[in-house]
């Protein structure tokens, strides 16, 4: 019997961002400076996409830079413990003036809510102990007592999202995935979503067996974008750019996001990243 080549899913970095619509809920993958989808993000700026609700782990620059350009109407987030930059400029300024609707989450809530999703559940239950500093108040959870333990478990509802976009360290042609390190909540979001982009470092024939897979079937577009994380990290290729995101939270801070943005529209991202990169710990080659 002849085999039937699986699907070819790769796509232009335009055209990913096209798959998203206005007001979508939209998962972005990584973990505070790892994998983040700066490069995706960036390509937001040239489109006409808002009224955003965003999902994702802990707020970084590529969240940050959504809100500074006033792209999101909601945003659900895990709130870091410890920051060494402290909190982005502009998630501090929409905490304050109320312009943005913000749920913190814990890792565990966030993760409930999507596997909820993913299973097609009405709720999935946590212990009331993992809520953290989550709201108790929140209309959306209810406390209710385990039919086997009697102890209190908080029923987490269900969190759809329309579009995932999660960088990975490698993808083949039909979408399956490979994530090194630091992978956060990226495979519940791949799996809880609707339609799931990833960005790839590189497209390879095998992703092989390490690492954190993400299955074929749950991808939908694969787009091939070296350094498409700067200025986070991707490992084990390279390290996070402490100079650039300093550049950015001076900017906001001082009101020059605009002057800012303006560096982030090159034509190209070849173009943006010759021009704004710091290649001191990346590798000296242009992608």
């Amino acid at each position: 019997m002849r085999s039937v080549a699986p699907p070819d899913k790769v796509i232009s970095l335009t055209e990913s961002v096209a798959m998203v619509r206005r007001g979508a809920r939209l998962a972005l993958g990584g973990v505070q400076m790892a994998r983040r989808p700066f490069g995706w993000v960036r390509q937001v700026l040239n489109s006409d996409l808002r009224d955003l609700e965003i999902i994702t782990h802990s707020v970084s620059i590529d969240t940050d830079l959504l809100i500074a350009d006033g792209r999101v109407a909601a945003l659900r987030y895990q709130p870091p413990v410890k920051s060494t930059l402290g909190p982005p400029p502009s998630l501090v300024r929409v905490e304050q003036d109320g312009s943005v609707r913000i749920l913190r989450e814990t890792g565990a809530t966030l993760a409930s809510g999507l596997r909820a999703a993913l299973a097609g559940m009405a709720f999935f239950p946590l212990r009331h102990t993992d809520l953290g500093d989550v709201d108790r108040s929140r209309p959306d959870l209810v406390i209710m007592d385990c039919p086997y333990t009697g102890a209190p478990v908080v029923a987490i509802p269900p969190l759809p999202v329309d579009i995932a976009v999660i960088h990975v360290n490698a993808a083949e042609r039909s979408g399956r995935s490979r994530i090194n390190a630091a992978v956060g909540l990226d495979q519940e979001m791949a799996l809880a979503a609707k339609r799931t982009i990833v960005i790839a470092e590189e497209i390879v024939d095998d992703v092989g067996s390490a690492g954190l897979r993400i299955a074929a079937k749950h991808v939908d577009a694969v787009v091939e974008l070296p350094y498409g994380a700067f200025p986070s990290a991707c490992l084990p290729s390279y390290k996070w750019d402490l100079s650039y995101v300093l550049s950015y939270y001076d900017a906001v801070r001082e009101g020059q996001f605009q002057a800012f943005r303006e560096t982030l529209t090159q034509p190209s991202y070849d173009q943006f990243l010759a021009q704004a990169r710091n290649r001191q710990g990346l590798r000296a080659e242009t992608p």
